[in-house]
């Protein structure tokens, strides 16, 4: 976490240096458009320098928002996945897509490529996945199924 720096320590300079950095510009761009040469834009971005500090407060509320708003579309992603999964006329590998997306990030599943058995080819594989209960598969990796959920 970042101590806010006070826009009284900041000069117009600084700002622009700061508000440049954090967009991923370089210190080369940093110093074009702050009017300040390219030194002092490294003595600038030291640690406990403000504009360093305003800098990296900038990333952290651009990083902050994103993830905020990212978390708000977990919900419509996890319906995005379920309907996948539920869909009979879900083709074999966007079910395993979906599966393995579902099993991953929950924990349920986790498995490198160095610990699956390849025993069929992927289109039997494939078809042997599609002709599973997709409904058995939402159940356990969310523990409910549709019906509880009405």
């Amino acid at each position: 976490m970042t101590v806010a720096v006070s826009a009284s320590d900041l000069t117009a300079p600084h700002v622009i240096a700061a508000e440049v950095l954090a967009a991923g510009g370089s210190h080369e761009e940093a110093s074009k458009a702050a009017g300040v040469s390219k030194g002092t834009i490294y003595n600038w971005t030291r640690p406990g320098h403000p504009v360093a500090m305003e800098r990296d407060r900038l990333v952290d509320e651009v990083r902050d928002s994103a993830s905020r708003s990212l978390r708000s579309m977990a919900p419509l992603a996890v319906e995005g996945l379920r309907r996948v999964l539920t869909d009979p006329s879900s083709k074999g590998s966007e079910i395993v897509a979906a599966a393995r997306e579902v099993l991953g990030r929950s924990g349920v599943a986790e498995t490198t490529r160095s610990e699956v058995e390849v025993s069929t080819s992927w289109r039997d594989a494939a078809a042997d996945v599609a002709a599973m209960d997709r409904a058995t598969l939402v159940t356990d990796a969310f523990g409910a199924s549709d019906a509880d959920e009405e």
